[in-house]
Formats: structure tokens, sequence, C-alpha cells
């Protein structure tokens, strides 16, 4: 069982997470009806008394409300409640003792920060590092039988040189980030004294270097994908490059035909919600610099006309049949399904063999449409700004590489130059 302290419309709420006797996840919230500003210490130690003083044989009054965590008898001491404040979390286990019999495994405990850390990332942040966490790290250190107040940087060390037999250095990179969190989160809470995966020797990133289509590649690419079910998303990625997520997140509503404009303010991610893997909408970019307004081209105006043209006419074809949630999205389905992200990716794969054209990663017409702009001369800062960086650092640390091959061609007319000169 664990418990935080959320905020919410300006008050702080204690949240319990607990199963119940069929298993099923329980989290109900309670209002402390103290509000933010200023409760920060009072609504800790409301938290403290929750945690220390609640009886778990009352979970089902509980569960059913009928009971609020501030009644008498939810507490065990009667103690005298004072007040409460933010985003502050604390699991049930934090109030024991570290003598051996209170020690945790180090793997349960990557488990237990995980659920507390849910509510504060993405939900598709939140499945990547569930994947890790389940499938990878806590199966290793409790197999050893490695409790959290034992770790030490040996420990996790051998973890990371093992993993490196088998997997890419990015791959612990990620590894480490989790367990760095997990351990600092620790740490505050006074489980443990010092952050042990600070010491730790991390592997060095292996440096990817993203293949991408030139202004020939990616007009022959257009041509080829002409009326393929995939030329929208396809054309809407290389000439703006933006990431799937927002290529897919589009909706006619952020298109000002009349202004001319493309708003992208919107994306669409897959994640586990409820234990199944669904479409989830935000309305909001990867970063605040994501929302942005870019230009609409003549040509992409025109195309965009035309398909929602052939939208309309699919509504009739089917009818009630046609699914009318993404009616607003223009990157749908003949029957009106959304193009799921993960669609998206396969088809452009098999529709690349298909063509006979060089493999790239969808995600790479991203990197196409920014080399495209630089090797035009675009600045840095320009590119920033349109691919939606949070800073101009990103651009050019994702995008050196470019300037290696603009230099090599800088040489290569130089070279031509002075041989011409030398001839002479």
């Amino acid at each position: 069982m664990t418990a935080r302290i959320q905020e919410k419309h300006g008050y702080y709420y204690i949240i319990f997470t607990y199963k119940d006797e069929n298993g099923k996840r329980c989290e109900p919230w309670f209002n402390t009806n103290l509000t933010i500003r200023g409760n920060k210490k009072e609504a800790l130690k409301l938290l403290d008394i929750a945690v220390n003083n609640f009886k778990p044989e009352l979970l089902n009054r509980f569960k059913k409300k009928e009971l609020n965590i501030f009644d008498p008898d939810m507490l065990a001491d009667k103690p005298a409640i004072t007040s409460p404040k933010k985003i502050q979390e604390r699991t049930i286990s934090e109030t024991k003792t570290n003598s051996d019999s209170d020690k945790v495994l180090f793997g349960d405990y990557l488990t237990e920060w995980l659920e507390i850390v849910k509510h504060t990332i993405e939900p598709n942040t939140y499945m990547g590092y569930k994947n890790k966490i389940t499938r990878n790290i806590a199966p290793y250190f409790n197999k050893r039988g490695i409790t959290l107040q034992d770790l030490t940087e040996n420990d996790i060390q051998e973890y990371y040189n093992e993993e490196l037999q088998r997997v890419k250095a990015n791959t612990v990179i990620r590894y480490h980030a989790n367990i760095r969190k997990c351990l600092e989160y620790a740490r505050k809470q006074r489980l443990v004294s010092v952050n042990v995966a600070d010491f730790v020797e991390k592997p060095k990133v292996d440096r990817f270097i993203s293949n991408y289509y030139n202004a020939e590649q990616l007009k022959l690419l257009f041509e080829k994908l002409k009326g393929n079910v995939l030329e929208i998303p396809v054309l809407i990625a290389g000439y703006y490059g933006l990431r799937r997520s927002e290529v897919v997140g589009l909706k006619w509503s952020n298109i000002d035909f009349y202004s001319k404009t493309v708003k992208i303010k919107h994306t669409i991610v897959m994640s586990i919600v409820d234990g199944k893997y669904s479409v989830v909408k935000r309305d909001k970019g990867k970063t605040n610099s994501s929302i942005r307004t870019l230009p609409l081209f003549s040509n992409i105006e025109e195309r965009l006309k035309e398909w929602k043209k052939t939208i309309e006419e699919n509504k009739v074809f089917f009818g009630n049949c046609y699914n009318r949630e993404y009616e607003d999205y223009v990157c749908v389905l003949e029957n009106g399904d959304i193009m799921r992200p993960d669609y998206i990716t396969g088809r452009f794969e098999k529709a690349l063999k298909k063509i006979k054209m060089p493999y790239i990663r969808f995600h790479d017409l991203r990197h196409s449409c920014a080399a495209l702009q630089r090797h035009e001369g675009v600045n840095l800062e320009d590119i920033k700004e349109w691919l939606g960086h949070s800073n101009v650092l990103t651009t050019q640390k994702i995008y050196a590489h470019f300037e290696n091959t603009k230099h090599l061609d800088t040489a290569q007319k130089i070279a031509k130059q002075l041989a011409q000169k030398l001839s002479n």
C-alpha cells in the first residue's frame, strides 16, 4: 500500500493506493480542505498521521466512502489533526525503521516507486518505465535478494556490465535513469543515506546517426505514394518535419485555409490505460516549444482539400459504420478510424520495400526536412523553431552530422577550384 499528497483544484488531497481482496487496484482521493498556498508543512503532517495511524481492517468501508480518512474511527490513536500542501509523496513503508525484518527488495521498491510517480509523468513515459523495470531491472535484483538498504554501486555496476553483453549502451543508460530517479526519491524520503547510482560508471552513449532523404528522394517518395493510405501522413511529415505523434494528432480545426497556417498543438500517442493498449489524446506537445504555427504550403493545401473531399465521400459510403470519434483528425482510415502511430510505422516500412526506396524510419522524414533546410542555408535557430525543439543545443546535437556533409561538399568545391588554378 502507498499514500501520497496530490494537488487538485487548488487543494491538497491524500490518495491511498492499494489492492482490494479481489486484487483490484484502488485509489480513493480525500480532500484535506487545505489550499495549496502556504500549507506544505501542514499537509505533510497530515500525511504522516494518515500513514502512521491508518487501520487496514477498515479498507472496505474506506473504499465505499462510508468513512472519511479524517474520521476518528479511521485513526488508531485519534491524534489531534492540524492541517496540509503540494505534490509530495510517501510510501506506507517509509514510516518503518531499517531493521533487517523491514528491509525491502530493491526490485520491489522500484515497482512501488513507479506507481508513486505514475501520476506525475506522461502515460507513454510511464509505459516505457514500466517495461524496463518489470521486464529487466526488478527481476535481476530480486533474483539476487538485493535490498534497497543494502544496494551498493558495485551491484548496479555488475548489472550494467551484464546487460551490456546483450543490449546497446543507450539502453543501459535508460536503465540508469530509472534506477537513479528511484534511488533519489528513496534518499529524499530518508530510506537510504546516499544515492549510490551517482557513483556508478555509466556506459558511453552510442551516437545514433539517422538516415535521411535528399530533395530528389523526397520528391520521388511523394510521387510513388500518391493514392496510398500513407500519402497524407508522409507529405505532412516530409514537408513540416513533424513528430509521428504530431502527424497523427493534426486536426482540421488547426488548419486555417484562409490565413494559410497550420497550428501544431495536439498529439496522439499509444499507452497502457487501465491495462489496455489505448489511444491517448493530448492538447499539448512534447515540450512547450512544440506548440507552433507553420505556413500552409499551396501544394499541401490543394492535396488536403482533395483528401477532405474523399473523407466526406467515405462518410456517405460507410454510413452508420463510419467512426465519427475522429472526425476532426486529418490522418484517418477509410472507415474513420485514426491512423495509430504504430500502424503508420509498420505500413511505412512495408511501403518502402514495395516501391524499392532506401530504408529510413518514418521519424527520419523529420530529419530529412531538417537536413534539407540546413543545406539550403537556414540557420539552426530557425530550424529549432520549425521543429519545435526546446533549445537550439538539441537541434545542434541531433543534426551535427549534417554539418559534416555540408563541410564535405565545401571541401570538394575548394579542391576543385584549387585543381583548376593549379592546372592553369
